[in-house]
C-alpha cells in the first residue's frame, strides 16, 4: 500500500519533499533536473511508486537544493529508524538499512570516480617507468 511508514519509499519521499518545500522549490524544478515529468515526481513524493531510477531522482533533488544526495538518503534512514517502535523492528530493519547505505556509498564513489575521469585525463595511468 502506498505511503506506508514501514518502507524506505515513504521516508525518502518525505525527506525529499520536505527539503524541497523548505527551499520553496517546485516539483517542476526537480523534474527538470531529473529529466522526468512532474507527475512522476509527484507520485514519488506521495510514496505511490518508486521512480525507474531512484538514484537519479535523489541526485536531482540534491542538485536542485544545492545539497548532497547521500545526505538525503541518510536522513531518510535516520527518520525511518526513529519511527520504529520496538527494538525487534529496529534490529530487523537495521541490516536492510545498512545494506542500502553501503549501496548508496558505492554509487557515490562510482559517481565521484566518473567525475574525476571526465576532467582528470589520464592521471596515474601508466607512469612510463621501465
Amino acid at each position: 500500500m502506498p505511503g506506508e511508514k514501514d518502507s524506505m519509499l515513504y521516508w525518502l519521499a518525505k525527506v525529499t519533499k520536505d527539503a524541497r518545500e523548505r527551499a520553496s522549490r517546485k516539483l517542476v524544478h526537480v523534474g527538470a533536473s531529473a529529466d522526468m515529468d512532474q507527475s512522476s515526481v509527484s507520485r514519488f513524493e506521495k510514496a505511490a511508486a518508486w521512480p525507474r531510477d531512484p538514484d537519479r531522482l535523489v541526485r536531482a533533488y540534491a542538485h536542485d537544493l544545492d545539497s548532497d544526495s547521500i545526505e538525503l538518503w541518510e536522513e531518510a534512514v535516520r527518520q525511518w529508524r526513529a519511527s520504529l517502535s520496538s527494538d525487534e523492528q529496529r534490529i530487523a530493519a537495521q541490516a536492510d538499512l545498512e545494506q542500502l547505505l553501503e549501496e548508496q556509498a558505492g554509487r557515490r564513489r562510482d559517481e565521484q570516480q566518473r567525475r574525476r575521469g571526465k576532467g582528470g585525463g589520464a592521471q596515474g595511468a601508466g607512469g612510463g617507468q621501465p
